[in-house]
């Protein structure tokens, strides 16, 4: 992970003296990536999303398996420094794992206690004014009936998410240091 303050120390001797970040700024280039699964694991392939998310392993990157997206999640989104989504999807939709970026958009409703990956993001804007960048990654299944037992293609689609979603965390984390470095300016040491 980016650590700021170890970057800009290496810049300059008196960087404390010379810059300095809000709480909210230092608590986010600090903080944590949030791998948030969700899907129904007594729904066969429809359970992918937790699956992936417990079986991350990277420091730094707080997983989290759920049933569904709730609001509750938006007080962890708007303390994170970005968020993955990760769900599965019908084979017949698309037959390979498909990662994209996400944006808020409020035009999703929050029905009681669903929410897609986008309203979640929306809802987290509006509330704290803030949220992470963030993708959606989908895995390919093609047994979606009540059962425990994954199908080879799901089976198949986990291991490659695990290794799409450790690049691109290892990747966003790594722009975001350059972008937090390059809109920092470190005066010439005295």
């Amino acid at each position: 992970m980016c650590n700021v303050m170890g970057y800009a120390e290496a810049m300059s001797t008196t960087v404390t003296e010379r810059w300095s970040l809000s709480v909210a700024e230092m608590s986010r280039s600090a903080g944590y990536a949030y791998a948030i699964g969700y899907g129904n694991e007594l729904r066969s392939d429809d359970g992918i999303g937790p699956r992936v998310a417990r079986a991350l392993q990277l420091s730094n990157v707080k997983s989290i398996a759920v049933h569904q997206l709730t609001p509750e999640l938006a007080q962890a989104l708007a303390n994170s420094d970005l968020a993955v989504f990760i769900d599965a999807c019908l084979a017949s939709e698309n037959s390979q794992v498909q990662v994209q970026s996400l944006l808020p958009n409020s035009s999703n409703v929050i029905a009681g206690h669903t929410a897609d990956p986008r309203s979640l993001l929306a809802l987290t804007q509006a509330i704290y004014g803030y949220c992470p960048p963030a993708w959606w990654v989908t895995i390919p299944g093609e047994n979606f009936e009540l059962g425990e037992n994954l199908s080879p293609l799901a089976e198949q689609g986990i291991e490659i998410a695990i290794d799409q979603i450790n690049h691109l965390i290892k990747t966003a984390r790594k722009e975001l240091c350059m972008k937090l470095a390059k809109s920092r300016k470190f005066p010439a040491a005295d």
